[in-house]
């Protein structure tokens, strides 16, 4: 009979674990619906980084932005003399344009200047010469640096402290702006014996009789960054050489500047396939120079261990450190040593019982068996008296 209630309850075990298992492993699985639509946004993304990558933008040539002949005043025999450009930084110091802002780099910069075949101001003519530098940059914020950094950092045919600041009268062109004269003329007429003196040396050897009336004009526009100088002849006193006419010509290279400017789009692609141009440009390099520095180090550690110097230093330290020790602990007050040994007995105690909750467990296992000993005896002995009874009762 004992038999028999083994079998059933084995049985009965076998049913139970087969209806709550899990079920078995499909062969093929189907990916999951958020599987799917990673793979298809990762996809469609890469698409369009190439995309991008492949497509030809390019932006407009610096030809298109620079004043001609047509905006300048008529009978003024102006005859292009410079005409140049150059998308690499380093090239931008032949454009007359100087690196302020060392953290910047693959920028686009280029220069025109317009020189008169005369030699002395007559009839209608009163420009000499016209001097214009640009700048661009990726960003507004840049170009702004640039702008408020220029201030006497640049070398120009006068220091900055010389001229006379016509901003506050100068017609605006751009977002910032600011517009300087050196009027000789006027210079010598309001100037003492000794202020003139003083002024020549700081013109240097030339004397300031050799640097011509000039309007000297800067503005930004976005992201790019002008300047404008008009020359005039020795002794000019022309009123039509001033600051007004340095207005108008910056305010027709901010039309030119915007007429030619890239659109969003094609901003947009040129800044990302610039940045991308970058990064394979210099993140192999400077993997190179990180590689090295590291193989550099690692033989200067190596050689280190074998010095005995080094170790004496690392002995001193490591004896330094337990005298702390040794004197924080000394030093410590007896409540800080209290505490300290409660935290060593709860340590203790908590590890004493993670070490003996395994017998615990073995001693609920073994009193489980026995009762389920005890029920299956108590469960035959009962099956027992009901088949004697039976036999008894039977006729």
């Amino acid at each position: 009979m004992f038999q028999m209630f083994k079998f059933q309850q084995d049985k009965d075990d076998k049913m139970i674990a087969r209806r709550y298992s899990p079920p078995p492993p499909d062969p093929y699985p189907f990916p999951s619906l958020r599987l799917v639509i990673l793979c298809v946004s990762v996809a469609v993304a890469l698409s369009m980084v190439v995309v991008i990558l492949l497509i030809d933008v390019r932006p407009p040539p610096l030809s298109d932005i620079f004043l001609s002949p047509v905006y300048f005043p008529l009978g003024q025999s102006l005859q292009v003399k410079t005409r140049r450009w150059s998308r690499n930084e380093k090239l931008c110091a032949n454009c007359g344009v100087p690196k302020l802002l060392f953290n910047v780099t693959d920028t686009l910069c280029g220069q025109a200047v317009w020189q008169s075949t005369a030699y002395t101001e007559e009839g209608d003519r009163y420009v000499n010469k016209i001097d214009t530098i640009y700048r661009f940059f990726r960003n507004e914020s840049t170009a702004l640096q640039y702008f408020q950094s220029y201030w006497g950092n640049v070398p120009l045919p006068l220091p900055f402290k010389l001229y006379n600041d016509e901003t506050p009268t100068a017609p605006s062109a751009g977002s910032e702006f600011a517009a300087f004269k050196w009027d000789p003329v006027a210079v010598y007429n309001e100037k003492s014996e000794e202020e003139l003196a003083e002024l020549h040396k700081q013109c240097g050897s030339g004397g300031c009789n050799s640097i011509f009336k000039h309007i000297l004009y800067l503005f930004r526009y976005k992201n790019v960054f002008a300047r404008l100088i008009i020359h005039g002849f020795n002794n000019s006193q022309d009123p039509r050489l001033g600051v007004e006419f340095a207005g108008r010509l910056a305010g027709i290279m901010v039309d030119l500047i915007s007429q030619n400017q890239p659109s969003s789009l094609d901003a947009f692609i040129i800044n990302f396939q610039s940045s991308v141009r970058f990064l394979t440009r210099t993140l192999p390099v400077g993997l190179l120079n990180k590689a090295y520095l590291a193989v550099f180090m690692l033989g200067k550690g190596v050689i280190a261990l074998f010095d005995f110097d080094s170790w004496i230093a690392v002995m001193e330290l490591v004896n330094n450190q337990l005298r702390l020790l040794w004197q924080h602990l000394v030093d410590a007050s007896v409540k800080d040593l209290y505490f300290l040994a409660v935290a060593g007995l709860l340590l203790l105690m908590h590890r004493t019982q993670t070490f003996l909750t395994p017998y615990d467990e073995m001693n609920n296992m073994h009193n489980k068996c026995r009762s389920m000993l005890s029920n299956a005896v108590e469960k035959a002995r009962r099956q027992t008296v009901q088949v004697k009874d039976d036999i008894l009762l039977q006729p």
